[in-house]
């Protein structure tokens, strides 16, 4: 769909995400904006311009999931579509933190309440992707995140911490020799949900129970009711955002 594509190129020109040549990890886990995500990237990768080496990568369930196999399936499809190879990713044991139960790699159980369990659980899966970014020798790790994801990181902060901090667009790691980039920072949600049913792809979300009644879903209705669903609305919060907290200031961190 041209209007992702537009949007993600305004994004990878206005923050420099992605140098020539660039070697890109795409992490992907099935669902619609990730898939959408390497769609795209495929779509430039042999463009003059970009030259783009991908690696897309899934990580392993760190919960019980019954869809993962259909997600397998689908992500391998979608790879061999695109003439890529999908790499999956293991749980090693020295990953696992005190609240993990170890009951086996790929299907650990998050042992806490629902909003840690999710942090967790997110942070065990960055930590698995960095090192292969790492070990890949890769320039860039990209991540799915649209405008939606953004905005309700951004409004849990404001709301819990008292901190406008968001989802930066690029983030260096200059110890490890690679970026963090989120190329559909400008692309609402519902834009992915057209290009995903006018493709037909199946779509797989995260299935854990507990996820699913986490606090993040909770603050993603109130951005709603919040812009009334407003795309324009969505792109001038996001405006303000970057405008006073994040362009040219984007934060150098330690990989995980």
């Amino acid at each position: 769909m041209k209007a992702i594509q537009k949007s993600m190129l305004k994004a990878i020109t206005q923050f420099n995400m992605l140098p020539k040549g660039a070697k890109v990890l795409v992490a992907v886990s099935g669902g619609k904006d990730s898939a959408a995500l390497l769609w795209h990237l495929a779509e430039i990768a042999n463009w003059n311009s970009y030259l783009l080496t991908l690696i897309p990568a899934v990580t392993s369930p760190l919960y019980p999931d019954p869809a993962w196999e259909k997600r397998l399936t689908f992500l391998n499809a979608l790879c061999a579509s695109l003439g890529l190879t999908l790499k999956v990713l293991s749980l090693d044991s020295e990953d696992c933190p005190e609240p993990v139960c170890k009951t086996g790699l790929e299907r650990c159980t998050l042992k806490t309440e629902a909003s840690e369990s999710c942090f967790i659980c997110s942070q065990l899966r960055r930590k698995i992707l960095f090192r292969e970014t790492y070990i890949e020798g890769c320039d860039c790790i990209a991540f799915g995140h649209h405008l939606d994801d953004i905005l309700t990181t951004a409004l849990m902060n404001i709301l819990q911490h008292g901190s406008c901090e968001g989802m930066e667009p690029i983030r260096t790691y200059p110890q490890a020799g690679f970026k963090l980039i989120r190329p559909l920072v400008y692309v609402p949600e519902a834009t992915i949900i057209k290009f995903r049913s006018m493709i037909g792809w199946d779509s797989y979300t995260c299935s854990c129970s507990i996820g699913a009644e986490g606090t993040r879903n909770e603050y993603r209705i109130r951005l709603e009711k919040l812009t009334e669903g407003s795309i324009q609305q969505k792109r001038n919060l996001l405006r303000g955002l970057y405008s006073n907290h994040l362009v040219n200031k984007f934060s150098e961190e330690t990989v995980l």
